[in-house]
């Protein structure tokens, strides 16, 4: 505990160093223009649904579950050293409220399979770049939970979609019904994702979403932030009813 204390002690001390140094606004807008691509926040998301094209298991791996929380992981290890600041708080938060909230919007209005799944990927990385620019200790278990509950309801959604594109040869949803009695255990398991998306109690996505209520509530000039969430889950329940 003493050496874990005294490691905090030395972080803390060059985070202050660090954004004393002349140089720390421009270091900072570059390592956040990386994570802020890397992690397909507005206005560079445009990638990612392009990358969509790929087969199913590259984009259940890589664009839905694991390569796109690498600008996320960035901005949560360089948060000891780089935040604290003003222009941290507002362009992370900024950044990731609007990207929730805009994707959400996005995302309902998509018919293909993978592009509803795509553009839900990019607002849930939104909701989880606000909670690393919000930064309590609440936010940032928020953010943890939501990492990994994303994962593991958005990969099989895209597992999912795999499935159903090579057994009917379509993506778009309006000519998908009836499906549950010909694909009863990929029902099974679409259903059990897309309620985990939804945050239906006592499933992963519940508890992360609660996280993040949790983290706005009280907060200072949180309401529309508040508000932003509350819509862009009315969203992804909407959004699970159409990929699930």
């Amino acid at each position: 505990e003493a050496g874990g204390s005294r490691e905090l002690s030395v972080l803390a001390g060059r985070g202050d160093a660090i954004r004393a140094h002349s140089l720390y606004v421009p270091i900072l807008l570059l390592v956040l223009l990386g994570a802020f691509t890397k992690s397909a926040q507005f206005p560079f998301h445009f990638w990612l649904p392009a990358a969509m094209e790929a087969p199913t298991p590259v984009s259940a791996y890589l664009h839905s579950a694991t390569m796109v929380k690498a600008g996320v992981y960035l901005l949560a290890r360089m948060t000891p050293a780089l935040a604290e600041t003003t222009l941290w708080t507002s362009a992370v938060t900024a950044a990731g409220a609007v990207t929730m909230l805009f994707a959400a919007v996005i995302a309902f209005r998509q018919s293909d399979l993978k592009l509803i799944l795509a553009y839900s990927t990019i607002s849930a990385l939104g909701i989880m770049i606000l909670l690393v620019g919000l930064g309590t200790a609440t936010a940032i278990q928020a953010m943890i939970v939501f990492l990994f509950g994303h994962a593991l309801y958005k990969g099989a959604l895209f597992m999912l979609a795999g499935a159903i594109d090579h057994e009917t040869g379509t993506r778009d949803v309006n000519r998908l019904s009836g499906l549950g009695s010909a694909m009863p255990a990929s029902a099974a398991v679409g259903l059990l994702a897309a309620l985990s998306m939804a945050a239906v109690p006592a499933l992963f996505g519940f508890y992360g979403k609660e996280l993040l209520y949790e983290s706005l509530a009280g907060r200072e000039n949180g309401a529309v932030l508040l508000i932003a969430s509350v819509v862009t889950s009315m969203t992804f329940v909407a959004v699970a009813i159409l990929a699930g």
